[in-house]
């Protein structure tokens, strides 16, 4: 797991459309009410509205902002405004929200946008805030500022809630990647082995939420069965230059040894059932049972699996079986034995009697 001190940052452009009043251009009191006031040439160039600008190329209208933001604080932006012949500019709004004045008439104004207004704004991608002025002839200047959002991410993990499955397919387990809370709309890239499925994903990405504690995920994890899996796999997760790991072991149905074998009347034979993986890997075997058969009996630890289903494990976790044969058969027999470990997977082996 690793870590950075980074926050999330946000960048933006505007494109700026003007508007004005034409004939109160003589009005030194910025307060004058508008019905005093005779408006009736408005025209659409006397107000400059901008938001911390910088210029950039050839192109004088655009706007660039860049401002830094913790998970759950406000966006608070800065610009100027001013009305070219002096009338006071009643209002200005940034995404519906009331500006503050910090100068006369709007010379410069701050807004503060509530983090939650912004709607958790996913990673990559941009969203319009629009800035609007107003001046006393009720004419407007207005800016659509696009803001761009990326987070950046102060920490990752993964872990699985079992580090065991099943090469059936038949059972899955919660991969979750968690992160610092200003990770909140982050994109993660999830890597895996083909013989992996990984359920929730949409182009091998998932989007950090926000949680109580910081921001996660949740995936679905499974073995493909299709692709015979068994063994070690590794998942990796990456985001914004941090990464982690985590492993899951796929186990198969038990297995015999031997899992076919010819008897004579009154041989013994000894078989041995082994679970996948190592004992403490998960995928115990549960229960072992027989088919009956007239001329052999198979019994595990003393107990006829062919009456009553039975697993006793050895230190190992396997299985140790006896199979005998009638000394006395003079008929061909077969029995088939059955096991089935923790995940439902069966494993099975036949044997024959011939006198």
């Amino acid at each position: 797991m690793q870590y950075n001190n980074f926050t999330r940052l946000m960048s933006a452009v505007a494109l700026i459309t003007l508007g004005a009043c034409d004939k109160c251009d003589n009005l030194d009191n910025f307060d004058v009410p508008s019905s005093e006031i005779d408006c009736a040439d408005a025209a659409n160039d006397d107000i400059d509205v901008s938001v911390n600008q910088t210029r950039q190329g050839k192109d004088a209208s655009t706007i660039e902002l860049t401002s830094s933001q913790d998970l759950g604080s406000d966006l608070h932006i800065h610009g100027t405004a001013h009305q070219l012949r002096d009338l006071a500019i009643r209002r200005l709004t940034v995404g519906g929200i009331e500006a503050t004045t910090t100068k006369v008439n709007y010379a410069t104004w701050d807004a503060t946008i509530p983090f939650e207004a912004l709607g958790e704004p996913e990673d990559g991608t941009s969203f319009a805030l629009p800035v609007e002025a107003s001046d006393a002839c009720g004419t407007t200047a207005s800016l659509s500022l696009v803001v761009h959002f990326e987070a950046l991410v102060g920490s990752l993990a993964a872990r699985l809630t079992s580090g065991a499955l099943p090469a059936s397919g038949s059972r899955s387990t919660i991969l979750t990647i968690s992160a610092d809370a200003a990770s909140v709309g982050a994109s993660v890239s999830v890597t895996a082995p083909q013989e992996l499925l990984l359920g929730g994903l949409v182009d091998g990405q998932v989007l950090l939420q926000k949680t109580d504690v910081g921001a996660s995920a949740q995936l679905t994890l499974s073995a493909d069965e299709t692709k015979s899996p068994t063994g070690l796999y590794t998942i990796k997760v990456a985001s914004h230059g941090l990464s982690d790991t985590t492993q899951v072991r796929i186990l198969a149905a038990p297995k015999f040894f031997p899992d076919q074998e010819t008897l004579a009347p009154g041989e013994t034979l000894h078989v041995l059932v082994q679970k996948d993986g190592d004992k403490d890997d998960g995928g115990d075997i549960k229960a072992c049972q027989a088919t009956p058969s007239d001329g052999l009996t198979v019994t595990a630890s003393g107990v006829d699996i062919s009456v009553s289903p039975a697993a006793p494990a050895n230190a190992d976790g396997d299985v140790d079986l006896t199979i005998k044969a009638d000394a006395t058969s003079t008929d061909e027999a077969t029995v088939t034995i059955s096991c089935v470990d923790e995940f439902g997977q069966f494993g099975f082996a036949s044997f024959d009697l011939l006198p």
